[in-house]
């Protein structure tokens, strides 16, 4: 019986007034049946276990309330025990007067008042939903001159163009004639969608097949997983008969037996489309899969606008009757299976006790000499504390090497085993956060226990999207996220929107991420240490005993002006302790050698306000005279840059000692010498060793891992310096050399073209783990040199950049960003095509100009683009023919590939073609309800994308595991 995980379930709510509280109870049972039936460890919220929601009048509201704004099922009842009194406010002759003008017996003041209170000015459309852990949610009104039903929804492209206020939606699926007014919205005058429409289940079934569905369904019955349709009591009509006087309608007052016609056809309607919903179901053989839970008995003595608290009370007592019956709860079991397994089955494993986090991000290296700082560590301790309910949030705010990440290091060594899950966030750069965001979403979907559905699991959503998502939706509240180093003003796209969790972010400024809100007391200024921790920093680092006779008098005086000088920074500290350990400096040699670096520093402008921070220029000072101590070492020195220009991560030294430099005949450059040098200390093992063994002594860089799989990391303030150093030293060269072997690393293709064309594809080509520091290289490169430089007509570095941006295309087209890939293969094909023309030849010719057509015509089929990728294929293919008129491999290879293009672009045009053809239909039908055809065009690009890139799903696996020599 149980459908499979791509099936949709859909519960649709029935209108009713105050009877809605009945359908508020029964999903409340369904939900906790949900629960014991497939042994969880929670009680799920139906936004969990529907993948749709719709509703009329009051099922509307109730639908907005779960499905757009998020609310659980008891809020929703503590909100509908008061609505009644909210909205039905006013005296007896005010109802009357509304009645006579207006045909409504209720102003609609007290509807908006409280939803307002609820939703605020938020639209109705709402993009990336699911990351909040909402789900699609269609609301009907009728427009009152055809009488032709209207869904207001928060997905698909008609709601992002037309899209309404949460309030308005709610106003007019609540408009009944004899309540509340009429609204207009977008000059159409609505009414409520109960009359004709009060059980939606045969209009969601439409709506499902049509356009404005974001997949339409060809035959919703066989796609559809679960469907529950929820109503609100069966009334009888004697009652309503004594309390109606007039027929209201929008145009005012009729007659009496034309208003009783109206309520009996309302009650009436919601069986019938019951039974007729029911009995296509069964005509498929799919009884199984719909289900209407009803109260039928009892809550005829309720009228609508009825909201006493004995009246609730009564409608609580005959729905838990209702539900109690063995007919009733058979059907909930057998409807329970199927909701269940969107969620998870009792056969999966339980959630494993931890007696540590689950860490889903590589950390940095900490330091083995963290001094001081308790009062901060506390500080963290307490507002993050995790067995506090809601979000808790910290702002670490200092310089850059004040310790910030590593008091945040400490702080996971410490509080560590209080959370359940741990993500860390490199946001020194948008690439690194990028990547960052890629290893955690990877390790959450294998790695994450048993919990709530995964909310926003599409293959093409981002990984940004599906982090927050997983956190916002989940019973393991108790995770920590931190972004460290988020200078960025955007860092909110990482913060999921929930009520749990704990969040860190380090900053240099509160300015610089201004998006991010701790609130009170959540700001911590991290400055530099007391005097006495640095001393004792100082004097453990330069391996000095901590006694003034061991230092004598001249020195421990020399050692407090020093740890004042520094103002407490550790960064500044490390680097002065290991001058004064391997740099030949007493204490009062440094002291007086510093003061002098640094007032000649400060009588120097700032390279455009980077180092216009005394604070900063500590820093720099000492950063300086470290550096002078290396130049006796010419090779440690431009080791120490060349690490600095590749950006702050964890750098593999198996990459340093492969690291590839572009060569080519007849080029020279002022950094050729440099070249030859780094490469000479590369590829000698035991000379790189020990060469960053001294840079290491010296705190520009960190160790970290055994000596199998070592890495090293340097501080962001580092690279900072190494650009500005290169620029002083006019080498910007090595920043197109750093690019090419990041290139050579991300992707292992023959950059001169020379594979075979199949092979450009294979997962072993691409590796993910190089891609963001490639990217950040790429970044500089436009960043930082003059772009004359990088010219395909005449720039001194336009052959490395060609080669460079042939490797970045295939590297986006694995990593699955085909924009970029796009992009990169249209900037190498405008370099071929310069070339080729210097040559006195037209574009395309040649082996290269073969292999940018096979690569942008893949690019063009995973962007849904199939006849642009119809027509790279054909152009390749009579290249091909003309260079190998053998038939071989390549022919043979592309032939295939075209093939497969024109089947997907017929296959693709037959769905499109069977989608209209069903909207068509579904216009003329009985149901009355709007469906709007678009042009052919328009659906097919719609569409294409979708459909093409889950037939290449499986096309490009890439290897996102480290490698051995990693």
């Amino acid at each position: 019986m149980e459908p499979s995980a791509g099936k949709l379930r859909v519960l649709c709510l029935d209108g009713g007034g105050i009877r809605g509280l009945s359908e508020i109870l029964i999903l409340k049972e369904l939900m906790l049946n949900v629960r014991m039936r497939n042994k969880l460890n929670f009680t799920p919220e139906p936004c969990q276990c529907f993948d749709l929601i719709c509703g009329t009048s009051t099922g509307g509201l109730i639908a907005i309330l779960l499905g757009r704004l998020g609310k659980t099922l008891d809020e929703c009842e503590k909100l509908f025990r008061d609505f009644g009194s909210e909205i039905f406010a006013g005296g007896s002759s005010g109802k009357a007067a509304r009645l006579f003008l207006t045909g409504s017996r209720h102003a609609s003041d007290g509807l908006v008042k409280v939803i307002r209170s609820q939703a605020r000015e938020e639209m109705m459309f709402e993009d990336e939903a699911a990351s909040k852990g909402h789900v699609p949610v269609a609301v009907v009104s009728v427009m009152q001159k055809t009488g032709d039903a209207e869904l207001f929804r928060t997905y698909g492209v008609r709601a992002s163009v037309e899209s309404c206020s949460i309030v308005e939606a709610c106003r007019a699926t609540s408009a009944a004639t004899t309540f509340f007014p009429s609204i207009s919205i977008n000059g159409v005058e609505y009414v409520d969608g109960a009359f004709g429409f009060n059980n939606p289940s045969d209009l969601i079934l439409k709506e499902l097949k049509s356009i404005e569905w974001p997949a339409p369904l060809l035959d919703p019955l066989a796609e559809i997983g679960c469907l529950v349709s929820v109503g609100s009591g069966r009334p009888t009509f004697e009652r309503e008969k004594a309390s109606v006087s007039s027929r209201v309608t929008p145009g005012g007052i009729k007659s009496v037996s034309a208003a009783l016609k109206c309520c009996k056809e309302i009650a009436t309607s919601c069986h019938r489309v019951h039974l007729g919903v029911a009995e296509r179901f069964k005509d498929e053989g799919l009884v199984d899969r719909y289900y209407r839970f009803d109260v039928d008995r009892g809550l005829e003595s309720i009228e609508l606008n009825e909201t006493d608290e004995k009246t609730m009370q009564h409608v609580s007592v005959v729905t838990r009757a209702y539900m109690r019956s063995h007919a009733v709860q058979d059907e909930m079991v057998q409807c329970c299976s199927l909701l269940g397994a969107k969620i998870g089955t009792a056969g999966e494993a339980p959630i494993p006790h931890r007696s540590s986090p689950l860490l889903l991000s590589t950390l940095p290296q900490s330091t083995h000499s963290f001094y001081g700082r308790q009062a901060e560590l506390s500080e963290i301790r307490e507002a993050l504390d995790p067995a506090q309910p809601a979000r808790k949030c910290v702002l670490l705010c200092g310089i850059g090497g004040s310790g910030k990440t590593q008091l945040a290091l400490r702080h996971i060594e410490e509080e560590g085993h209080r959370y359940s899950v741990i993500v860390w966030i490199n946001a020194s750069t948008k690439e690194h956060a990028s990547q960052s965001l890629s290893e955690a979403a990877v390790e959450m979907a294998s790695q994450w226990p048993k919990d709530l559905p995964w909310t926003h699991n599409r293959p093409d959503a981002s990984d940004a999207l599906k982090v927050t998502s997983r956190l916002r939706s989940t019973i393991h509240s108790k995770w920590l996220l931190v972004i460290d180093s988020a200078d960025d003003t955007k860092i909110n796209q990482y913060i999921p929107d929930c009520n749990h969790g704990s969040v860190m972010v380090t900053a240099t400024t509160v300015r610089a991420c201004r998006g991010f809100n701790p609130g009170p007391g959540g700001r911590i200024d991290v400055g530099g240490l007391d005097l006495a921790n640095s001393r004792s920093l100082l004097l453990k680092l330069a391996e000095v005993e901590d006694q003034t006779t061991a230092i004598g008098e001249d020195d421990s005086a020399a050692l407090k002006d020093i740890v004042r000088e520094l103002s407490g920074i550790p960064l500044a500290i490390e680097q002065a302790a290991a001058l004064i350990r391997y740099g030949n400096f007493s204490f009062k040699k440094f002291l007086s050698a510093y003061k002098k670096k640094y007032r000649a520093l400060m009588g120097e402008p700032p390279d455009e306000g980077s180092w216009a921070y005394d604070k900063d220029r500590i820093i720099l000072t000492v950063l300086d005279m470290a550096y002078a101590s290396l130049e006796t070492r010419s090779s440690d020195a431009l080791l120490l840059i060349f690490i600095g220009i590749m950006g702050s991560w964890q750098i593999p030294i198996s990459v340093l000692g492969r690291f590839a430099f572009f060569h080519r005949a007849g080029t020279k450059s002022v950094t050729d010498k440099d070249i030859a040098q780094l490469e000479s200390l590369l590829h000698d093992e035991n000379f790189l060793r020990l060469a960053l063994r001294r840079l290491a002594n010296f705190f520009f860089i960190r160790l970290k891992g055994d000596q199998q799989h070592q890495s090293i990391a340097i501080h962001r303030i580092f690279s900072q310096w190494s650009l500005e150093k290169i620029r002083s030293l006019k080498k910007e060269d090595l920043l197109i050399h750093t690019a090419y072997g990041l290139s050579r690393e991300v992707c292992k293709a023959d950059p001169e073209m020379k594979s075979p064309l199949p092979s450009y594809l294979r997962a072993d080509q691409i590796v993910l783990k190089y891609m963001a520091p490639f990217k950040y290289s790429l970044s500089l490169l436009l960043s930082q040199l003059p772009q004359g430089l990088l010219e395909p007509q005449s720039g001194r570095l336009h052959d490395a950049y060609c080669t460079i941006i042939r490797q970045a295309a295939w590297a986006h087209l694995g990593f699955g960003d085909v924009d970029e890939a796009k992009y990169y293969f249209s900037q190498a094909i405008e370099f071929e095509t310069v070339a080729l023309s210097n040559c006195g030849l037209q574009w395309p010719h040649g082996r290269v100009s073969l292999c940018l057509l096979w690569g942008l015509a893949h690019t063009y089929q995973r962007s849904g683009d199939l006849d642009s990728a119809v027509d790279s294929l054909e152009s390749a293919l009579r290249l091909c023919e003309s260079l190998y008129p053998d038939d071989g491999e390549e022919a043979v290879a592309i032939v295939s590939r075209l093939k497969d293009v024109f089947e997907k672009r017929e296959n693709l045009r037959r769905h499109h073609k069977n989608v209209i053809l069903a909207s068509s239909s579904t216009e003329s039908g009985a149901s009355r309800s709007k469906v709007t055809e678009e042009p052919a065009e328009t659906q097919l690009g719609e569409l294409s994308a979708t459909f093409v890139i889950e037939e290449d799903r499986e096309e490009i696996e890439l290897d996102v595991e480290e490698d051995a020599s990693g």
